[in-house]
């Protein structure tokens, strides 16, 4: 924490504590010193004599000392002193292999529960435990893996162990400690491994005020995990942490829009009104957009310790965003004018951004690199600048917030934001444009969000904007709220986590396998290296012994995970931290007692993120952003940015050529004239010839980037070569697969032009510029600008050939996961070469190619909209996917009463699929869950399943569990249908009846028809659908059943919750002896007269029409169609279990809605 000072001599920050993501630093130093539980009195001082004289008289001998004496000696005495004492059991070390198995300490709230947790001698009831806690020898590195002889177990991690000893215990809480420092870890936190609360103890009682001891005094004392009225201490703390963490990212999200936009006014004012063309704004938004990347990264950077702010005085006063801000607070407090022409502050920050660039060795700024703040891949930024009046005014929008419960403002926290907050807070800036008002604008607020008009049409509103003035706005001239459709967090961790789990699972089984080959290498090599010590140099010895050891990380560092619509990184930053934390924790893994990284958990997210994760965005600022949430959760000290643009990329992942079909070009749509295909015979696997002779340059380059951790600038420097290189090799490929393409978009280009390039691709770079000089194919470059083809084999081809050329035996992704667009989109020719043509939708589409990435025995996880699962549109690309997958998971989501989705009215699946070789599909389905504001992750982390069976084709069957899985079954057993008794359209006879073709909470079905008039005219109303039955036994039966919760139940099976289709009502199954049973006929009538006798007559005004008509609420006649519900049990083979289950489905919902 950076505390200022308060005798106001000096702004010396001062680490009070270390919060490394676990709470906020607001609310720990500002919201909860205002509460009654921050009060300790006497008390504090009485600990605080008891410890300053405890260390006092061991601080001589501690560093000497091991584990087991650290704990003697210092660490009991402690934990006496926070009140523990006879209340805490001492556990004896156990291992398992190399590792600890259970912690050192559990806490207990008594002696006596203390006492009843023995169930034997060797064993420990964790029940009532409120804590754990684990001890290590003083001072030992919390975050490494370090052999020493001071240690119980070598070489282990001590924050992996407690991470493990919180999961094998089921406790929310744990301390770690090494005497000095005191940690604090929660299995709340989204992060377990990584986040923590930590102090330092000395500190605290040497250097710092008495008042300061409260920080671990509070947290640390036993009354912090005793729980009153269900919270404990702790509790209070990290909930009230994420209160503001949640009010925190609402505020900033509010301000984003007139950030970006003060920004893009301030770079305006550089260019003349007629040189803001549509071009020049869009350069003005997207470097403002930069811009803005580079400032979030030095707030995030500075209030995490990865720039020198606590450590260098001179950077702290001269340089830093810490200064800058506390300067604008006194521009800002007296009230200045800035000058809307000086520039001096863009030029102050222009210097950071150089020294966070190219590292100053003097002020202690590392090297970050990355190319976020490299001056020659942003030359706009270079060139134009923005006045002090509206940068100084961005970045205290940028700084400081107000805090409402405090009632002032105070300084961003920028620590209690995760870097996933980002994509929620600044993802929705990316639909925006910069557009100038051709006349005054006003605001006009509508249900899609703000809108801005001409002010002619409002005289009496404010002038929003006067004519000629900057503003942001989509497509349709609307600020809309910002990240409207940002993925949860809940909805990423259960993909990802349900996704890469089988992953992990299996390379966590390679590993282990490979594990004694690799021991007996290792030995192997330290025995040579032993034997040559004093004879010959052993660096070659060492090198061996790092390979061997990197063997055991293959079959994690070769897993390749894909988002293929990444937006602002949100899933692919899960996935970095799920895989690192899987390495972290692998048994089999001996960890590098050599790292210079201050955490392994860092070094395991950094060969990640640079091996494993791959991610493609249509929009080029999107992919910078991902970038920029990739690098801030895999920053290190002193080491750059990972290198990240092999990786992540820019393109349409949704068009783009496949090798194997570049041998030939595709005839052209409409093209009367034949085209010379005198030569095309010829070309057959010509293509691939080439390429396969050509792609091993292009591997070379992958490979030696992926095998080259980043450590320094030289690192990277090495790495933009590599891929500067690969580029070049791959552009003659490039260029053939852009004009095969292109063709689909109205490029006629013929065989002999096509074939003239195949034939010459090898020629030097000279005579292959003559060669290209030809308009189809500067059609085809121009095409690929427009629609930003990505040929995934040519982007990516370490994903699909092994290093050697040859093509890999199952190419493709291990996992794709994510949340594609769901736009309705008219589709074009390359659409329709997709299994999901015809389905109009985006998603589909990405579903479609997604799972066409995923190599055989990977995984595949999205969330899509319920359509995907259940609409006639998509059923060629479901037929697809259950012959692509052997298991599909699916779980759907309403959007009443409360929706997953904040401010959109989307139905939700969420659809997880596992690759099986050849099985058949196995399908596993929730039912479609309704939930309360409030119960979203619940809903969505606990969802049930139940087996939907084998399933070839039509709807994904949303049974729920395994009692709807039964009643399902039932009925699927059943081989003849109501539409077997429906009269065909030629048939003149038949008896009626009526449906409400849409459906909510209850299904309606009459043999009546209820009252409806327009304008005092009787006339049928337009929900109502006709179906005709062949006699009138079929009818009454058919009326009941419609009427019934079984059929209640089929239509949840298969519905988009809204409309009530014939074919749902004729497929429905209808076992023959219903038309022989009186008592169906009988209680179906007694419905009937009990809806007409229930009914209401009601008026409302419709279409410019005055609309009368009988409302009939079903809810009111339950009694009756549970009598009807009794009777099909009958025939329909329902257990008591079973009729209950359709008795309560939904209950909560459908007793009180309609």
């Amino acid at each position: 924490m950076l505390e200022e000072s308060t005798d106001g001599s000096s702004d010396q920050p001062r680490l009070w504590f270390r919060n490394q993501g676990l709470f906020s630093d607001h609310y720990l130093k500002a919201r909860l010193p205002q509460l009654k539980a921050w009060e300790t009195g006497e008390e504090l001082a009485a600990f605080r004599r008891a410890l300053v004289s405890l260390y006092n008289s061991k601080k001589t001998p501690l560093p000497n000392m091991n584990e087991a004496q650290t704990e003697d000696e210092f660490i009991k005495p402690v934990l006496d002193t926070l009140g523990y004492a006879d209340s805490y059991i001492v556990q004896a070390p156990t291992k398992i292999g190399k590792r600890a198995n259970r912690p050192d300490y559990a806490f207990f709230p008594d002696k006596a529960t203390k006492d009843m947790a023995y169930r034997s001698s060797k064993d420990v009831d964790y029940t009532n435990c409120i804590g754990i806690a684990d001890a290590k020898y003083w001072e030992r590195e919390l975050d490494l893996a370090r052999t020493s002889d001071r240690d119980t177990f070598t070489n282990q991690n001590p924050s992996f162990q407690m991470a493990g000893y919180l999961v094998g215990t089921k406790r929310d809480w744990g301390i770690l400690t090494n005497g000095r420092l005191w940690r604090l870890y929660s299995a709340k936190s989204h992060l377990p491994l990584g986040n923590y609360y930590q102090i330092d103890l000395v500190e605290l009682l040497t250097d710092w005020p008495p008042e300061s001891l409260k920080y671990f005094y509070l947290f640390f004392r036993k009354e912090a995990l005793i729980p009153v009225d269900g919270r404990s201490f702790l509790d209070s703390v990290f909930e009230g942490s994420n209160e503001y963490a949640v009010e925190l990212e609402a505020d900033i999200k509010e301000r984003a829009y007139e950030v970006v936009e003060t920004l893009c006014h301030g770079f305006a004012l550089g260019f003349p009104i007629e040189g803001l063309t549509s071009s020049a704004l869009q350069g003005i938004y997207d470097n403002s957009l930069t811009l803005l990347y580079r400032l979030l990264f030095v707030f995030y950077a500075e209030a995490r310790g990865l720039l020198p702010l606590a450590t260098n005085r001179t950077y702290r006063d001269q340089y830093s965003m810490h200064s800058l801000t506390r300067e604008i607070d006194d521009i800002m407090a007296k009230g200045h004018q800035l000058s809307p022409k000086s520039t001096i502050y863009y030029q102050r920050m222009g210097s950071l951004f150089k020294l966070i660039d190219a590292g100053d060795l003097v002020l202690g700024v590392p090297e970050y690199n990355g190319g976020l703040f490299n001056s020659g891949e942003h030359p706009f930024l270079e060139a134009q600048a923005i006045p002090d009046s509206f940068l100084v005014r961005a970045i205290h929008q940028l700084a400081r917030i107000p805090d409402k419960k405090l009632g002032r403002v105070v300084a961003v926290d920028y620590n209690a934001l995760s870097e996933r907050h980002l994509g929620s807070i600044y993802e929705g800036l990316l639909e925006f444009k910069p557009r100038i008002a051709l006349s005054d604008l006003v605001a006009v607020n509508e249900k899609s969000g703000t809108k801005y008009v001409p002010a002619e049409k409002y005289p009496e509103k404010k002038i929003a904007y006067k004519r000629h003035d900057l503003y942001l706005a989509n497509d349709c001239g609307e600020r809309k709220t910002s990240g409207s459709y940002y993925t949860p967090e809940y909805i990423v961790d259960f993909i990802v986590e349900n996704t890469l789990d089988p992953l992990v699972a299996e390379a966590q089984g390679l590993v282990k396998n490979l594990k004694p080959q690799v021991d007996s290498e290792i030995a192997r090599w330290q025995k040579l290296k032993g034997q040559k010590q004093n004879l010959e140099p052993t660096a070659k010895y060492d090198r061996k012994i790092a390979e061997e050891r990197e063997r055991l990380l293959e079959p994690y560092l070769s897993l390749k995970v894909l988002d293929p619509a990444m937006g602002s990184g949100h899933f692919l930053s899960r996935a970095t931290d799920f895989l690192a934390e899987a390495i972290a924790t692998d048994p089999c893994i001996e960890r590098n007692v050599e790292l210079t990284e201050e955490s392994e958990l860092t070094y395991y997210r950094r060969r990640v993120v640079e091996n494993c994760i791959y991610g493609v965005d249509l929009n080029p600022l999107a992919v910078e952003l991902a970038k920029l949430t990739l690098w801030l959760a895999t920053m290190a000290k002193s080491k750059p940015l990972s290198f990240l643009n092999h990786h992540l990329k820019m393109g349409n992942s949704l068009i783009g050529a496949k090798i194997a079909d570049l041998d030939e070009i595709p005839k052209v749509p409409g093209k009367k004239k034949r085209l010379d295909l005198s030569r095309a015979p010829k070309q057959i696997g010509q293509f691939e010839w080439i390429f396969d002779n050509k792609i091993a340059l292009l591997l070379e380059s992958r490979a030696l980037i992926a095998q080259l951790p980043t450590e320094t600038l030289k690192d990277i420097r090495q790495k933009e070569n590599w891929e500067s290189g690969f580029q070049q090799n791959a552009e003659r490929f490039r260029l053939l697969a852009d004009i095969w393409a292109s063709t689909y978009f109205g490029n006629a280009v013929r065989w002999d032009t096509y074939n003239r390039l195949l034939d010459n691709i090898q020629l030097d770079d000279t005579e292959w510029e003559n060669l290209i000089q030809d308009k189809r194919i500067e059609a085809a470059r121009a095409i690929r600008r427009e629609k930003h083809f990505f040929h995934w084999e040519l982007e990516f081809p370490e994903v699909f050939y092994e290093r050697d050329g040859k093509r890999k035996p199952e190419p493709g992704f291990d996992a794709v996961i994510g949340n594609p667009p769901y736009d309705v989109v008219k589709e074009d020719a390359f659409n329709h070469l997709s299994v999901a043509a015809g389905c109009g939708n985006l998603a589909g589409h990405f579903v479609a190619r997604g799972a066409d990435m995923v190599r055989d025995r990977g995984s595949f996880g999205m969330v899509l909209p319920l359509s995907i699962a259940c609409g006639s549109d998509f059923e060629s690309l479901r037929r697809y996917l259950y012959g692509r997958f052997g298991l599909l998971r699916a779980t759907h989501y309403s959007i009443r009463p409360a929706k997953l989705f904040p401010q959109v009215d989307q139905r939700i699946t969420i659809l997880i699929a596992l690759s099986c070789g050849n099985h058949p599909c196995l399908v596993e389905s929730s039912r479609l869950y309704r939930f309360r504001e409030g119960a979203q992750a619940n809903v969505v982390l606990n969802a049930r399943v139940g087996s939907g069976g084998i399933v070839k084709e039509g709807y994904i069957p949303r049974v729920g569990d395994d009692t709807g899985a039964g009643i399902y079954k039932r009925l699927g057993d059943i081989t003849t249908s109501l539409k077997d008794y429906c009269s065909h359209a030629a048939e003149v006879q038949g008896v009626s009846l009526w449906f409400h073709s849409v459906g909510r909470y209850w299904l309606k079905a009459y043999d009546f028809m209820p009252y409806f008039a327009r304008d005092g005219k009787r006339a049928v109303s337009a929900d109502l659908a006709e179906i005709r039955l062949r006699c009138p036994e079929a009818a009454k039966a058919a009326v009941g059943i419609i009427n019934s919760s079984l059929f209640y139940f089929w239509w949840m099976l298969q519905c988009d919750e809204f409309h009530l289709l014939r074919s749902q009502v004729t497929s429905f199954p209808f076992p023959p002896s219903l038309l022989e049973d009186k008592r169906l006929r009988g209680a179906a009538t007694r419905l009937m007269e009990d809806y007409q006798r229930k009914a209401v007559r009601k008026q409302i005004h419709a279409g410019g029409s005055k609309i009368e008509m009988d409302e009939i609420h079903a809810r009111l006649s339950r009694d009756c169609i549970r009598g009807i519900d009794k009777i099909l049990a009958v025939h329909y083979n329902l257990t008591k279990k079973e009729i209950s289950y359709l008795d309560t489905y939904d209950e909560e919902f459908r007793a009180s809605e309609e």
